[in-house]
């Protein structure tokens, strides 16, 4: 069951027949969330295309994590190899996007200012190399 099984909001372990059907992609088209009583709701965060697959992320608040790190994890916990369309992609798009002057990571196209600090994305948002290394740490 934890394999198909979803944590709810007390720290139980449930169970959903339609939502426990549903596919991973590191960057998916649904997300999830709990309401009170455990209720599951599953909606839509970009437009999908008639008969294209409704895909969630396993990984929860993880979704920014290198490549290597989410395939780790997804291994681990799911007994499976990612080879959703970012894994596919050669380079690796969520790893080491960092605001530069407070390093909230950043999600990637992301153009509006950093949520914590404020700074805009015209110059001070970019390439942190040494993040990458920090979340392989903090992702094991």
């Amino acid at each position: 069951a934890r394999i198909n099984g979803f944590h709810g909001l007390e720290d139980t372990l449930c169970v959903y027949p339609r939502t426990s059907r549903f596919n991973h992609a590191c960057a998916p088209n649904a997300e999830y969330g709990m309401r009170q009583g455990n209720i599951m709701r599953v909606r839509a965060i970009r437009s999908i295309a008639e008969g294209e697959e409704v895909c969630i992320c396993y990984l929860g608040e993880n979704v920014l994590l290198s490549k290597a790190v989410r395939q780790r994890v997804l291994q681990d916990r799911y007994y499976f190899l990612c080879a959703c369309s970012l894994c596919a992609m050669e380079a690796d798009e969520l790893a080491a996007r960092a605001c530069l002057s407070c390093g909230v990571r950043i999600p990637p196209g992301c153009q509006t200012p950093c949520v914590r600090c404020g700074a805009e994305a015209s110059g001070e948002i970019g390439i942190e190399p040494k993040d990458e290394e920090a979340l392989e740490i903090q992702g094991a």
